[in-house]
């Protein structure tokens, strides 16, 4: 091809003179990165490849057998030479030790080992004092070994007298209630007690669904039919030839199928449908008419806060600045913003209004880049309500392109 690019059914990299395989858009890796960073693949500058200097050789420290990382050395001595200026190769390296189902190195402690062979008590000591003081006995923990007060309760004791359940509710009532704690008299594969109902119990003889009713409407409403999920999350669609997973378990529908017998049913009463668009609408132009005094609101709201606390807003200030400062950036030309733009149809990516700003899909504030790759086109609406959010939360949980896909298929 005249541009030196192959056909995209290729599965090596479209580029004539890579034999890669190819990972995106047609590119390998090492193509589909330059075109990231700079919005051109450079198929006439070669891929150099990293390649390990020492292959398979040992690290060059005497007793060493450590793979070589850098300069002949493994990684723990390369960081001492970092660090301290000499790898130290008479020091050995520790390697990593566990503890684990062992007891205390202190002699006549059984404690369960915790840290270097010591258990917690005399690790804390050895950390204080260089020593773990082991002739000075440890104090014994006050509740070791005692039970909660309120009779048949059996509990160990965590506060005071009590087991942590009845201390809980002596604090928060005065009374300890009934002997019954959260922990007890539940059996394994307990049903509901209402009637007509099989479900494990959730938490007072009711399964979650009766007990959801309960905390809800004050009542349990046994007398009331369980509708019974026909699916299960995850599943995918009962409509042919749909593979999109379960969004309504009891009706077995995704989300989209289950958006569009929603709409159907609405259509089919012309005045419901009617009154949900105005209502649409109204709410709309509501929330637009708002939003400059919420905005002024906001601003005047964070000048305050910034006057009431102005150490706290130099740090702020300081680090945001910082960060745009630090901010990796790749020059980009006006014709290239401008394809960029057309690509996605001079339109807003986020809501597909007009555009008349240019957006960072991941802001600099949180660590994204001045990059062509990382600019779109947006509305100054759609960029003030993304501000400097990360990931930015788009309508259902899905991504613009993922929104864009379902509208045009419905």
């Amino acid at each position: 091809m005249s541009d030196g690019t192959r056909p995209t059914s290729s599965k090596v990299c479209q580029v004539d003179t890579c034999q890669e395989p190819a990972l995106c858009r047609g590119w390998c890796s090492s193509h589909y990165a330059r075109w990231r960073s700079t919005g051109d693949v450079q198929a006439d500058k070669p891929i150099t490849r990293r390649v390990r200097p020492y292959g398979n050789m040992q690290c060059s420290a005497t007793g060493c057998s450590g793979p070589a990382s850098s300069r002949g050395l493994c990684k723990t001595h390369y960081s001492r030479l970092r660090r301290k200026g000499a790898a130290q190769a008479d020091i050995p390296v520790r390697q990593p030790v566990t503890w684990r189902g062992q007891t205390c190195q202190v002699s006549a402690c059984m404690e369960p080992a915790a840290k270097r062979g010591d258990c917690i008590a005399h690790y804390v000591r050895r950390s204080k004092h260089g020593d773990p003081l082991a002739h000075i006995p440890i104090q014994a923990r006050r509740h070791a070994g005692k039970i909660c007060q309120i009779p048949e309760c059996g509990l160990p004791v965590r506060k005071k007298v009590w087991c942590s359940v009845h201390y809980e509710r002596i604090r928060r009532t005065g009374s300890s209630g009934s002997v019954e704690t959260k922990r007890s008299f539940i059996p394994i594969g307990a049903i509901c007690l209402a009637d007509d109902c099989n479900n494990p119990v959730k938490a007072q003889g009711l399964c979650k669904t009766h007990y959801s009713r309960l905390l809800r409407k004050g009542d349990a409403q046994v007398d009331q039919p369980v509708l019974r999920s026909i699916a299960i999350l995850g599943d995918p669609c009962h409509r042919p030839g749909c593979k999109e997973p379960v969004a309504m378990p009891r009706l077995g529908l995704c989300y989209r199928h289950y958006r569009k017998d929603w709409e159907w049913r609405l259509r089919k009463d012309p005045d419901r449908w009617e009154q949900r668009r105005r209502g649409q609408r109204e709410s709309k132009k509501a929330g637009f008419a708002r939003y400059p005094e919420r905005k002024k609101k906001r601003a005047e709201s964070v000048k305050a806060w910034m006057k009431a606390h102005p150490e706290r807003a130099r740090l702020i200030t300081a680090a945001s600045q910082r960060r745009r400062r630090l901010a990796r950036k790749v020059k980009y030309t006006a014709a290239q913003l401008q394809a960029k733009i057309e690509y996605w149809g001079s339109r807003c990516w986020i809501c597909r209004g007009p555009w008349n700003e240019i957006d960072h899909v991941k802001p600099i504030a949180r660590g994204g880049w001045d990059i062509l790759a990382n600019t779109r086109p947006a509305c100054s609406t759609c960029n003030l309500r993304k501000a400097a959010k990360w990931p930015f939360p788009t309508r259902r949980g899905m991504t613009a392109e993922e929104r864009w896909a379902a509208q045009e298929a419905a």
